[in-house]
């Protein structure tokens, strides 16, 4: 079309396929293009986009899911950054941006916004008001507060979200007394002294709880590691005594999600939001390396005598050829405060792409307890990716298809002009209907004409140019092709 010839997108490229990935600059380009038609601002086209974008999601079936993220505006988008994880885990090389929600004294939302797309925050405008309309059935409007760049080059946008002028206060927008994350007091964190009755005489040990919740990690308050769940030791190669080993959490592990400088309060503060880390792409530092191999032989893990040998943060194929895949260990799960240690839980499991991402990274089904479904879903995940891989590869045969077809019907209409330049259409279509058959016609009278070019021959053996001659012969066959047009005369 004139859209896409003017925002330079190849023919092969129209078709855009819902399991595929495409790079942002080819939205900026198609944003700009219809700017530039329409005579319209950037930012006002973004927000319509993000309006149209989330009337696409509802289309194809996510209406359901964004219905059940919460039951007001507040909670929807403090429950972003886990739909966007898991989705990430579905589509492979999606790079969502990271949602953080605070509220304000007087009522009203602050929206936190991280990406690594610059300038493309008026979608999120789009998106979260049309998400309160359809969704929380409240207007809102959003101010933009102010606009950075974290130290890891990803925009940092604040946003202001407030009911609309003239409504009145909506249940559904927030919830009367949220003032931050967290719902319920500190003290009210799994301490001993909860209404709950406790059994003192019921305690569990520290190798039965690390053996029934193999992915786990306890740090105090100055983020040192204080416990870690066997499967965790064992890849990550921990030591067995990680109190007297005094490994900083920072050493290990870097927050993913969600976006903000970790520390004891600030994990406090957001506690009933998924947490994601990954470890650290460099090799610990020499002082936990240290640490490693002196508490070694106090370890019952024969592995963790060689730290460096048997480091996970750099373990690659040696087969040449391979699939790439990343050996940095990501971990998902919630952060619980236990009152009695002043400590913090991180209850986990491994986040992977494929069952060999998870088996590169060390892990096996059999360090997944029974009564997590973990297990399950890593088996239904692997059935589910080799089902969208069949949906891609069917999308873009179709594609293909199409792609083709568009091409016979231009080759066609060329073939169609070409014979209607040379034959009455009618001959044409008898030909394309019975080509073998004979085509006869009688007539009653017909006039032939055989006609000549007087001195054609002599006028060829001259002095003249080729050139010269194409171009006479040219404009007597066009002039003679138009008095045969205007008199009738089949030539």
């Amino acid at each position: 079309s004139d859209f896409s010839d003017k925002a330079g997108i190849q023919e092969e490229s129209r078709a855009f396929l819902l399991h595929q990935s495409y790079d942002d600059a080819l939205t900026v380009k198609l944003v700009s293009t219809a700017c530039e038609i329409l005579g319209s601002r950037m930012e006002d086209m973004l927000e319509k986009f993000g309006e149209h974008f989330f009337q696409y999601c509802v289309d194809n079936g996510y209406d359901r899911i964004l219905r059940i993220l919460g039951s007001t505006l507040y909670d929807f988008l403090f429950n972003l950054d886990a739909l966007h994880d898991h989705l990430g885990s579905s589509y492979h090389g999606m790079n969502a941006p990271s949602f953080r929600c605070t509220s304000s004294l007087d009522g009203n939302i602050i929206l936190h916004y991280y990406s690594l797309r610059h300038g493309l925050y008026p979608i999120v405008i789009g998106i979260v008001k049309t998400a309160a309309k359809q969704i929380h059935n409240t207007d809102v409007k959003i101010q933009v507060i102010s606009i950075s760049t974290t130290s890891k080059g990803k925009c940092h946008v604040q946003m202001l979200i407030s009911q609309a002028e003239g409504n009145r206060p909506n249940a559904n927008f927030i919830e009367s007394g949220t003032q931050s994350p967290v719902r319920i007091d500190r003290p009210a964190l799994f301490s001993s002294g909860s209404t709950v009755t406790a059994n003192s005489q019921i305690r569990i040990k520290v190798g039965t709880f690390c053996q029934a919740f193999p992915f786990h990690i306890m740090f105090n308050r100055s983020l040192k590691i204080t416990q870690a769940g066997h499967s965790i030791r064992r890849v990550l190669k921990l030591p067995s005594n990680l109190v007297e080993a005094d490994i900083h959490f920072n050493s290990l592990f870097q927050l993913d999600r969600p976006q903000m400088r970790f520390n004891f309060k600030n994990v406090i503060s957001h506690i009933n939001i998924v947490f994601i880390i990954s470890t650290v792409n460099e090799l610990p530092e020499e002082s936990v390396i240290s640490q490693y191999q002196q508490y070694s032989n106090h370890s019952n893990d024969p592995d963790t005598s060689n730290p460096s040998k048997n480091n996970s943060f750099h373990r690659h194929s040696s087969h040449s050829g391979e699939k790439c895949i990343s050996n940095t260990v990501k971990l998902k799960g919630q952060m619980v405060y236990v009152h009695d240690s002043d400590s913090m839980l991180f209850l986990c499991s491994p986040r992977f792409n494929s069952l060999e991402e998870l088996t590169q990274q060390g892990f096996f089904l059999s360090d997944f307890p029974v009564h997590d479904t973990t297990r399950d879903v890593v088996l239904m995940s692997h059935l589910q990716r080799n089902r969208r891989d069949l949906v891609q590869l069917r999308e873009q045969a179709t594609n293909e298809l199409q792609i083709l077809e568009a091409r016979l019907r231009e080759d066609k209409r060329r073939t169609d002009d070409l014979l209607h330049s040379i034959l009455p259409i009618r001959i044409v279509n008898q030909l394309r209907l019975a080509p073998r058959d004979p085509i006869h016609e009688r007539y009653a009278m017909v006039t032939v004409l055989f006609s000549d070019i007087v001195g054609f021959t002599a006028l060829c053996s001259s002095s003249i140019e080729p050139l010269q001659i194409v171009r006479m012969l040219d404009e007597l066959y066009l002039n003679f092709d138009e008095l045969c047009t205007i008199n009738d005369v089949y030539k």
